[in-house]
């Protein structure tokens, strides 16, 4: 069964607590009703279904918590997008990758840091996606080790309270353009060995005291406003691959 029109037209503006009906496999993209409900808190997911619809659950700014999202056949781009107030979920297990904006702007708003429970045991999951987790601002983030990308803006504006961590047996190779820009709670990072390509502006305006490792990725060059305002940074050792550098470190008066 397709959620489709006829739910469409039932709006509920009082709506609290919604539960996905369990004949539901799919919910139609064209007329997909769960944004924007200022009262919803909580959303139940108890069987397998298809939420790749874009912006499934856009704006619900009362929404706290999602129970049985692992249990999505699909997830789309913006899903959560600007749900300030959403604590925590857990992701299919299988997935590959996390859409763009699925969790923009989620958490900036919630008695806690926003963290995906399972994070580390999605093990298939290799990018996450442009502005993945952008303006979420309190965020515990790991991630998982079977990671190759993180794209553009991924954690922009993201990490103003919490952290993120790579682990050392990651595999990790690309940094996208700003994929940590304005992270100010950001003090330290490792960066794999693996690391080929780091974006221009990706840790500008952090606060970093120490990138770990960072002199054995293999990186060709260091791109403009890479560390751009990264005032916290006192050191830092230049991987010897790296061929040419641009005007990446603007502001940083500490650095030696």
């Amino acid at each position: 069964y397709t959620m489709n029109k006829t739910y469409a037209a039932r709006r509920l503006d009082a709506l609290v607590r919604f539960e996905f009906p369990s004949d539901v496999k799919y919910a139609n993209p064209d007329w997909c009703c769960m944004r924007e409900y200022p009262g919803l808190k909580e959303v139940r997911i108890n069987h397998p279904i298809d939420l790749s619809a874009e912006k499934m659950f856009y704006n619900n700014g009362a929404l706290t918590t999602v129970v049985g999202l692992e249990n999505a056949t699909a997830v789309g781009k913006s899903m959560f997008m600007f749900c300030r107030y959403l604590e925590s979920v857990n992701l299919p297990t299988d997935i590959v990758k996390i859409p763009d904006g699925m969790f923009f702007g989620c958490g900036s708003k919630a008695a806690t840091v926003f963290t995906i429970s399972n994070l580390l045991e999605c093990t298939q999951l290799t990018t996450i996606g442009v502005d993945a987790f952008r303006d979420s601002g309190k965020i515990n983030i790991s991630i998982p080790d079977s990671v190759t990308t993180i794209e553009a803006r991924a954690f922009q504006a993201g990490c103003k309270t919490g952290n993120i961590t790579i682990s050392e047996n990651s595999k990790l190779q690309t940094i996208g353009d700003n994929a940590f820009n304005s992270c100010t709670a950001l003090k330290t990072l490792y960066i794999p060995s693996s690391v080929t390509s780091i974006g221009a502006s990706a840790f500008n305006s952090c606060s970093l005291t120490s990138l770990e490792n960072f002199e054995n990725c293999q990186i060709t060059i260091i791109k403009s406003s890479t560390f751009e305002q990264a005032t916290g940074l006192k050191s830092l050792k230049i991987p010897e691959t790296v061929t040419t550098i641009e005007n990446a470190f603007i502001g940083n008066k500490n650095l030696t």
